[in-house]
């Protein structure tokens, strides 16, 4: 048998009696090991789709047997005893009813494994989240980059201010021409970052 879906049929107690080959390889039992076993004792450490506690009577078959309804696509996850890790699966539970009864007779599950599936949908997750951190990350440093920027072209305006000042000041102080020469000629070169400069007065 090649099929890759799993295929057990149930009776109207939720006990196997029957199971294909792929069945057997995705719980990682083998078939006589499971006949005649409900879901609840077949997947003890069952888990729902959110990672809580599938507790006995809750499984598809049970539903679907209790209702008389159909049930499709519920995610539910099995402990592999030979993986000893947890198969994820999604389930679909089909009631089958004898000619004019009104409850089934026996349950057809048909389930897929989806645990690579789940695997690369949460690698993709934390990829984007990855993505977006980097972003931000990147964001942040722009950010810091351009404030270190304001504020070195803020300093050297302040620097240029102070300067002035400092000329405005001597300017009202000394009366004389050259000394106000000589002050404006340091100023000068606090700003242009030269060691010496030699002022010529006429």
């Amino acid at each position: 048998d090649t099929m890759s879906q799993g295929v057990i049929f149930r009776d109207a107690s939720g006990r196997i009696i029957s199971a294909n080959p792929a069945a057997e390889r995705i719980f990682g039992r083998k078939l006589s090991d499971m006949i005649g076993k409900t879901s609840a004792e077949i997947h003890e450490q069952a888990l729902r789709e959110d990672g809580t506690v599938l507790p006995a009577g809750s499984f598809p078959a049970d539903v679907a047997l209790r209702t008389g309804q159909p049930l499709s696509g519920v995610v539910m996850a099995t402990l592999n005893p030979v993986e000893n890790d947890y198969r994820w699966l999604s389930v679909n539970a089909v009631p089958i009813f004898p000619p004019g009864a009104d409850t089934p007779s026996l349950v057809y599950i048909l389930f897929d494994d989806i645990t690579e599936r789940r695997r690369i949908e949460r690698d993709l997750r934390e990829a984007r989240d990855h993505l977006e951190l980097a972003r931000i990350l990147a964001q942040h440093a722009a950010l810091a980059i351009e404030n270190a920027r304001l504020y070195a072209d803020a300093k050297r305006h302040t620097t240029r201010v102070s300067a002035l000042n400092t000329a405005l000041r001597v300017l009202s102080a000394q009366r004389s021409l050259a000394p106000l020469l000589h002050e404006i000629a340091r100023q000068a070169l606090n700003l242009s970052g030269f060691f010496q400069a030699t002022v010529l007065l006429p």
